[in-house]
């Protein structure tokens, strides 16, 4: 369904570019709320929901639900690969246009197969895509800041959901549970926010009283 509009080299390369702009985002997403954003409610919900969503998702889940990404496919002697065509198209338009994943994917598949997937540290499971979770999370966290922010983020969000099927890293079904995941975490988390920041005036308050004349 995606092939016929992105399977064009510049375009898969321009969506390759921005799969990879996400570490960045991601540090971006850390270092802003650990660092820069004033103490409140929103700061607290955004620090938690990382972390949780990373210890469930990226943890509990990846673990409960392994699995291998389109790209391994054919490696797994799973019969008929039907994602075969997207794979060869892909490496086809790398000869033109670089498609960096393709080499991540073989460092990836070396490292789990060096370990004969004993070693959990060299995991490849797609299930569920923290790539979309965190996109997810971004926009959520900057839905009330400068309109530039937010829509640069949801463009950011968009073309990451895009590429994790069209680069051969996930199935849809990975962003979707992921999205669940992370939207269940940013709202559960902010009545926890909303507590421990109503606590923070009380508790700076007894600080003072208890500290010496």
């Amino acid at each position: 369904l995606l092939h016929p509009l992105l399977g064009h080299g510049p375009v898969s390369a321009f969506i390759n570019i921005n799969y990879d702009v996400w570490f960045l985002t991601l540090s971006m997403f850390w270092l802003h709320f650990a660092f820069a954003e004033k103490p409140g409610i929103l700061r607290s919900q955004a620090i938690l929901s990382f972390m949780l969503t990373w210890t469930v998702g990226g943890v509990v889940l990846a673990i409960l639900f392994s699995s291998a990404g389109p790209c391994f496919y054919d490696k797994l002697d799973l019969g008929s690969n039907p994602y075969a065509a997207l794979m060869t198209s892909l490496h086809m338009t790398n000869e033109t246009w670089p498609i960096w994943s393709l080499e991540l994917q073989d460092s990836l598949w070396s490292n789990y197969a060096s370990s004969y997937g004993e070693d959990i540290t060299k995991g490849i499971s797609a299930m569920p895509s923290m790539h979309n979770a965190q996109c997810l999370l971004l926009v959520l966290a900057t839905w009330n800041k400068h309109r530039l922010v937010r829509n640069l983020a949801i463009i950011h969000g968009v073309l990451v959901f895009l590429g994790s099927i069209h680069l051969g890293w996930h199935y849809a079904i990975d962003a979707y549970l992921a999205w669940a995941l992370t939207l269940i975490v940013w709202f559960a988390v902010k009545q926890l926010a909303v507590w421990w920041e109503g606590r923070q005036p009380a508790r700076r308050l007894a600080l003072a009283m208890e500290r010496p004349a």
